[in-house]
């Protein structure tokens, strides 16, 4: 795992990222007798919620037996809470299949919880009377109210319309140069994720039949609307289906243009002339994006209120358009049409996002004679005054940063080969790790639970390097690297020649000490006539036998063993000996003797 820089790849071992990095995971595939296969490797990045916010996918042919390495990126917006990020790849090919995972800690600007601070007022500039002035205030169910919403100055009354959306009342003033209208609120914004669906053949209720027909600037009733959206939805089998295949055309197939909002007409730009212009604001997109919800029979309605980009922002004029739909058995499910689908069902759609007025621009008939739509706010007036909007926000992490683990590897410098080096990364507080452990010639990866120990075989000489980084929810991670120098395992090496007679196979045994299974050793047994050369293998006493070719000539015979292996240092050993006659012609031999002994002795008793 790395960063992108300039294009190349930069490792990054302790897995931190910060605010507008890029994230690089290559991920390297290795296939054996899939040859004429298509590989598919995919790697999703899946959100501390656990929603998937983002996938990439890449495919070859396969042509042999190789390796094959995938890069995939990420790049990390300042509206992605910090968290540990979890990236899984697939691969699969020909039926196989092959899954691993690993993660990662983004560093943002926002958290799961933050504290949001807002204040925006309408300025009416100019000479005349104010006969009514409705400004709406925030009441968004994601925040929880610190302090506000506060109206200054004190309004008339406070009101609801028929969608909950809150105004603050002004009447009967007189305007002479400048009138200010303030709103502070405070509050604490959490996101949470919302799993919430139904099937498509379940129907809305009735009282948001409303929300199903077409609007002003909402034309879901036009031929070419209706049409893309049974396009869209035709195999979506539930409502989240339908939403985020309309959520991904309209973000990908709409081009974002920020100078539309200058514009004297901006908002007479509809659904449908965003659909033909393929371009739009926030505006143009949230309408068409209502507009096909609704032509595939969903619930939607316009949403007008913030985006606060963190950490916030000084002087802004715009406000900021998305979009509500219905899922039944849950209810209204903020969607921002920007995103692709894999965003659907965060609530709020990004930490920062404030709903001001849920309906934008659906008639309020029997509201109010002054107010004929629901929207941010509404001025009737008598006189020559125009109306400035601004505001100022400011958007922080609600908590301070988390503590850091700590994180402990303890490791020898020095070990030989063969040997058992224990592993046991000390986390405080214990921690989930990941150990990757890399020989010389490969590299292995181990997941530890809290507490978790484990040891690995020495089975290489070298340097190996030994990486440990451990996480856990509500603290930093911690990463340690530690390296061992791994040394020959020095040995004595003894050979011994047994049974050593003629005519017969003698022995030869070959034993290290300390002992130790495994060892390759090369023995070669030499006599006046023959050579005999062996491979052996010790057991587990440390011990190898061999027997050789039956010994033929009374000349001698010479044993020379060595080891035969990088990982172990032994002199070599060498036994000689001469063979003997065999045990049972010694015996005759003697026997002969005694017999002849005896018939001498008869003879010389005889004379």
């Amino acid at each position: 795992m790395g960063s992108l820089v300039g294009g190349i790849f930069a490792p990054r071992p302790d897995r931190v990222f910060e605010n507008g990095e890029v994230v690089a995971v290559r991920a390297v595939v290795s296939t054996s007798g899939l040859e004429g296969c298509k590989l598919s490797v995919e790697a999703r990045l899946v959100h501390p919620l656990g929603a998937t916010v983002a996938a990439g996918q890449s495919v070859v042919q396969l042509s042999g037996g190789v390796e094959w390495i995938f890069t995939f990126t990420f790049c990390m917006s300042s509206q992605l809470p910090s968290g540990y990020y979890r990236v899984e790849v697939t691969a699969e090919a020909c039926g196989k299949r092959a899954e691993e995972w690993t993660l990662f800690y983004y560093s943002g600007v926002v958290a799961l919880e933050n504290y949001v601070e807002l204040e925006y007022e309408l300025v009416v500039k100019g000479s005349g009377e104010v006969e009514e002035l409705r400004v709406a205030l925030p009441n968004d169910p994601t925040l929880e109210m610190k302090a506000g919403p506060l109206a200054v100055p004190n309004p008339r009354r406070i009101v609801a319309d028929r969608f909950g959306n809150l105004y603050a009342v002004y009447g009967d003033l007189k305007v002479s140069g400048e009138l200010r209208v303030s709103v502070y609120a405070a509050a604490v914004q959490g996101l949470t994720f919302v799993n919430a669906d139904a099937p498509l053949t379940v129907s809305p209720p009735r009282g948001l039949a409303e929300f199903l027909k077409p609007g002003p600037y909402i034309e879901s009733d036009d031929p070419n609307v209706a049409s893309l959206a049974r396009e869209l939805v035709s195999r979506a089998l539930t409502y989240r289906e339908a939403l985020a295949r309309i959520a991904d055309w309209v973000s990908s197939n709409i081009a974002y243009d920020e100078s539309l909002s200058a514009l004297s007409n901006y908002r007479e730009l509809g659904a449908l002339w965003a659909l033909n212009a393929k371009k739009g604001a926030c505006l143009q997109f949230s309408r068409l994006f209502v507009a096909l919800a609704r032509a595939a029979g969903i619930p939607a309605r316009l949403v007008e209120g913030f985006n606060l980009q963190p950490p916030g922002l000084e002087g802004g004029r715009f406000t900021h358009a998305f979009v509500e739909a219905y899922v039944p058995g849950y209810g209204w499910l903020p969607v921002e049409p920007q995103r692709g689908g894999s965003w659907l069902g965060f609530a709020p759609p990004a930490p920062g996002y404030v709903a001001l007025v849920k309906g934008a621009g659906e008639p309020l008939e029997g509201f109010a004679e002054s107010v004929n739509s629901a929207s941010i706010f509404v001025l009737r007036y008598r006189g020559s005054l125009n109306v400035q909007f601004r505001y100022k926000a400011r958007i922080a992490p609600a908590s301070p940063p988390p503590p850091k683990l700590e994180l402990n590897l303890q490791l020898p410098y020095m070990a030989h080969f063969g040997d058992n080096l224990p592993l046991q990364p000390l986390a405080k507080p214990e921690a989930e790790c990941e150990v990757v452990v890399s020989s010389p010639s490969r590299s292995t990866l181990l997941r530890l639970p809290p507490g978790g120990k484990t040891e690995i075989e020495l089975n290489e000489t070298g340097t190996w390097f030994i990486e440990a980084f451990a996480w856990r929810n509500g603290y930093a991670p911690a990463y340690v690297k530690r390296s061992v120098e791994v040394a020959p395992k020095p040995l004595n090496l003894s050979v011994r020649i047994g049974d050593a007679y003629l005519f017969k196979r003698p022995r030869v045994t070959v034993w290290v000490s300390p002992p130790v299974e495994g060892v390759p050793v090369q023995l070669t047994a030499a006599s006046c006539y023959a050579v005999e050369r062996f491979s052996l293998v010790t057991d587990g006493r440390g011990i190898a036998e061999v027997r050789l070719e039956p010994q033929l000539l009374p000349c001698q015979l010479r044993a020379l063993a060595s080891v035969a292996h990088p990982g172990y240092r032994a002199e070599p050993a060498e036994a000689e000996t001469w063979p003997l006659p065999p045990p049972e012609l010694a015996t005759a031999a003697a026997a002969i003797a005694v017999l002849v002994i005896i018939v001498k002795q008869r003879r010389r008793a005889l004379s």
